[in-house]
């Protein structure tokens, strides 16, 4: 993913997210932390203060655990430019040797990344080890005030010459954990960086219970050094992982880990963590309105693999359904496509996610995750309405996105349904409404010749978008 991607999809989220929500500041405070990004002392002060006064008990009702202290919060503790920790951090001359390779712009598979190559009198090597068969450093530098950090990997027992950066170095503050996977190495890990007398804790996926909700339990992954820990994965199966990092038994931090490699996998159909050829995808997909000829193969598995990365779950153990896939508006008169997947897990809960992809004049396309609702196990997936948000950007960072809200008949509905909308609507397809209203938050579905209400459909009442509670905070 290049730089012009991310900001397409936040622009998209951001579009997504509705009005603001009544506790803006402490989400703010969230992103902050989750993102790296540097704040003066004052907003901080600030912001922390608001935290403690009236939003603590908002955060802990968004990341739905209650991990987080209503009471205090954690303090800072330094973690980079300390003694260097690992296994191998007694090796002086490679500690020396490691310290002083070149930061190319970026790694291979990486575009759009950050440029940086601290001088070398201002970098520091804060651990150097092997972990499941892969030697992995970690090495930081000061460039004109600002901190970065840079993961090189190379084959267990590799001299210094061995190694390669992975993924691009990124800016950092100096008080928050690194959490990190490659999953072009043979046995990928979480390896997570923290602060000496850290605890660090994994939740290897999300778990959606019968009562439509996304949980995670946190265990101790494989103890590293002081404050190092590591969690043995896949490479399909390290994109589902969140990281909690705990200072004087208070949650500190959670996030998901930085991942570098191809995450365009999806759960094997017999379990296994592997790639599933595009083809066997339509294959395991129930299709109850007929309109898979409107989506590739290609695109349908995009839109299961976010689904089934953070459940690590097979398409074969999800009931997985097209909802609906066809043309919607989109920006400059291109051709644009909405896709509804959905999915119903073990416990008898179910999810409903939209992806939209928008042609380019070269013949590809872009993609912008677009609205996600989750529903407890009462009725089939299939019996309920859909009411979710959709976004359609032209494929670059600053062009214009349209937000759009599509309403979906429940499948087996007994009589013509037609939407109850304030601002009106258009059909785009048979039990497809598309409403003017882009702000409505519920809908009903009335019978066509008697106005009776049918079925209702209502958007998740939060702005937050850590779909599978990764810790990443809101939009």
């Amino acid at each position: 993913m290049n730089t012009s991607d991310l900001e397409r999809i936040l622009r998209a989220r951001a579009d997504l997210a509705g009005p603001p929500p009544a506790d803006l500041v402490s989400r703010v405070r969230e992103v902050r932390r989750t993102r790296r990004r540097r704040r003066t002392a004052l907003l901080a002060t600030a912001a922390a203060a608001l935290v403690l006064a009236v939003a603590v008990p908002a955060i802990i009702s968004l990341t739905g655990n209650g991990s987080r202290s209503a009471t205090a919060s954690p303090a800072s503790a330094p973690i980079y430019g300390q003694q260097t920790r690992g296994p191998l951090a007694g090796d002086t001359d490679l500690v020396a040797a490691v310290r002083d390779l070149s930061w190319p712009a970026a790694a291979p598979d990486d575009r759009g990344g950050i440029n940086v190559n601290p001088p070398l009198g201002f970098r520091h090597v804060d651990f150097l080890g092997d972990v499941e068969g892969t030697r992995y450093a970690l090495v930081t530098g000061t460039v004109a005030g600002d901190l970065y950090a840079a993961w090189f990997t190379a084959p267990a027992g590799s001299d210094a010459a061995g190694f390669v950066l992975a993924g691009s170095p990124k800016l950092i503050t100096g008080d928050e954990p690194a959490a990190f996977a490659d999953t072009t190495v043979a046995s990928p890990v979480a390896l997570v960086v923290a602060a000496p007398g850290d605890t660090v804790e994994f939740s290897d996926r999300a778990v959606l219970t019968a009562e439509g909700r996304i949980v995670r339990t946190y265990t101790a992954g494989q103890q590293v050094d002081d404050g190092v820990a590591a969690l043995p994965a896949t490479p399909a199966g390290v994109g589902g992982v969140s990281v909690r990092v705990s200072r004087d038994n208070i949650t500190a931090w959670r996030a998901a880990p930085d991942i570098d490699g191809n995450m365009s996998l999806i759960a094997a159909g017999d379990g296994s963590a592997g790639p599933t050829p595009l083809d066997d995808v339509s294959a395991q997909v129930a299709d109850p309105r007929a309109t898979a000829g409107a989506v590739t193969s290609e695109q349908l598995a995009m839109a299961f693999t976010d689904i089934t990365t953070a459940l690590q779950l097979p398409l074969d153990e999800l009931q997985a359904t097209l909802l609906w896939a066809g043309p919607i508006p989109g920006p400059d008169n291109r051709t644009s496509t909405a896709v509804v997947v959905g999915a119903t897990a073990p416990s008898g809960g179910s999810l409903s996610y939209a992806m939209t992809f928008v042609n380019d004049p070269t013949g590809g396309y872009s993609s912008s995750p677009s609205g996600w609702e989750t529903y407890d196990n009462s009725r089939p997936l299939i019996d309920r309405a859909q009411l979710l948000r959709t976004a359609v950007s032209d494929g670059t960072a600053s062009g214009p996105t349209i937000t759009s809200t599509l309403l979906i008949d429940p499948i087996a509905a007994p009589v013509s349904l037609r939407p109850s909308a304030d601002g009106g609507s258009a059909d785009l397809a048979p039990g497809v409404h598309l409403l003017d209203d882009n702000k409505v938050a519920s809908a009903a579905l009335l019978d066509v010749n008697t106005g009776t209400e049918v079925a209702r459909a209502e958007l998740m009442p939060s702005g937050y978008f850590d779909r599978y509670d990764y810790g990443n905070g809101p939009a």
